[in-house]
């Protein structure tokens, strides 16, 4: 994965693109509402994928060192959020 600087072998690629990609694209899907075909349409939700995969890579451990949200993930994911904007449907 050469946006997070991460030298990976075969093991590490298929980790990534087995484990990770989905998990990063289902996080950014939860969040926001959108479907696949929606979030293609953002470039910037690519950079949220990228940086919740590297993120993802390098905090493989059971153990957390910090719970810090990143604040660029957070802002392009949330501007793109439906999931709590009202609809005119609801009664």
């Amino acid at each position: 994965m050469d946006f997070g600087r991460i030298d990976v072998d075969a093991a590490d690629k298929g980790l990534i693109t087995r484990m990770f990609l989905p998990a990063a694209k289902k996080h950014i899907r939860s969040h926001t509402g959108l479907t696949d075909e929606e979030m293609d349409k953002y470039e910037e939700l690519t950079i949220a994928v990228c940086v919740l995969c590297a993120h993802l890579y390098d905090n493989r451990s059971m153990t957390v060192d910090s719970d810090k949200e990143n604040r660029v993930v957070r802002e392009i994911i949330e501007k793109y959020s439906s999931n709590f904007i009202p609809r005119g449907d609801s009664g």
